[in-house]
């Protein structure tokens, strides 16, 4: 018997059987099937033949419906800790929840004989031969690599990882041991990055601003469509320089390193009116210290990682307000989200 918490994937409310701990600290402990002898009846069996053994996906033993019910509390357990008030979220589910990922990324080990996911419970690397995540173009090449061990002919190295990456423009594209989104980074379910993109400019396009600045924006992906606003692109990869809008300026910065922000000051030549941000997951500690530079009237927040994400608006919570909360399931089958917040400029007392 423990006081722990114990976190168990795979599993619904209700459900009663036996497991097994892996792993475990001083406040929680974590812990994965061994039989369940009380299903839930919303308990369906895994379309995959990989879901038992596979860390890729967690939520296709249940119906997306639940899925979806299980992000929004999620994301209304971390507004609490910016905000005691109950928001409204707007929610926003895929259109498909398998075949729309359009970059995987599977590591290998000639040792082992293994390409696949890791499962760093069980300390291997699953086979999954017959994925279906991917888009189906992916999937078909995700076959070939398996077929007769093609893999093992392609890879220079003992250890490393393949990308396997689909455009629509530009067709299939197979990395080998370069880093993730080698090329330039895009959101991997085009469908729901269209649905964000139309989001922000429904809520944006009739506001008079004068100048925006997109942290962390990539290819400018979030406010191409912003055409009357002049915006400044700030990402650390090299410029993707066919993608940029005409009211898009790229500026190439390492927004981690301190001295970026002293960079853009000397490059932005009017009011910053909009700040937007979509930084990886661990989020963006410094943006305090942007807001109160360039005093933005409109923030736009971005993430996939809620919790980091709370950390950094939670700073910003004398000078600017929550004003809407988008969830855009980007992520089906998995535990993972995007949520897209709007805030205000509060008014200042006199």
């Amino acid at each position: 018997m423990t006081d722990k918490v114990t976190f168990i994937p795979k599993t619904l409310p209700g459900e009663m059987g036996r497991c097994e701990v892996f792993k475990s600290n001083n406040k929680v402990q974590f812990a994965s099937i061994v039989d369940i002898s009380h299903p839930s009846e919303e308990r369906i069996a895994a379309i995959c033949p990989h879901y038992a053994e596979c860390t890729g996906c967690h939520f296709l033993h249940t119906h997306y419906k639940n899925e979806i019910g299980f992000k929004k509390k999620s994301l209304l357990w971390e507004l609490k800790k910016i905000s005691a008030e109950r928001h409204q979220v707007s929610m926003h589910t895929a259109p498909n929840r398998l075949n729309y990922r359009n970059r995987i990324q599977l590591h290998y080990d000639t040792e082992t004989n293994a390409l696949g996911f890791i499962n760093s419970h069980l300390k291997k690397i699953i086979p999954v031969p017959n994925c279906k995540i991917p888009v189906q173009e992916i999937q078909n090449e995700l076959k070939k690599l398996y077929r007769d061990d093609l893999w093992k002919k392609l890879i220079p190295s003992k250890r490393g990882h393949i990308e396997l990456y689909w455009q629509k423009e530009n067709g299939l594209q197979v990395s080998i041991n370069n880093e993730y989104a080698h090329g330039g980074f895009s959101q991997v379910n085009r469908e729901m990055n269209q649905q964000a993109m139309q989001i922000i400019f429904q809520e944006l396009h009739q506001r008079e601003i004068d100048g925006a600045l997109d942290l962390f924006g990539g290819s400018g992906n979030l406010t191409k469509q912003l055409s009357n606003t002049k915006t400044y692109v700030v990402d650390n990869s090299p410029a993707l320089i066919d993608t940029y809008a005409d009211h898009q300026e790229y500026i190439q910065a390492n927004l981690y390193q301190q001295k970026s922000l002293g960079k853009i000051q000397l490059v932005v030549d009017r009011p910053i009116d909009l700040l937007i941000l979509d930084p990886p997951r661990s989020g963006f500690k410094d943006l305090l210290h942007w807001t109160d530079t360039f005093a933005p009237k409109q923030i736009v927040y971005m993430s996939c990682n809620p919790s980091t994400m709370m950390r950094d608006l939670k700073t910003l919570s004398d000078n600017y307000a929550l004003e809407k909360i988008h969830l855009l399931d980007f992520f089906p089958s998995t535990y993972h989200y995007e949520c897209l917040i709007f805030l205000g400029k509060k008014q200042q007392r006199p």
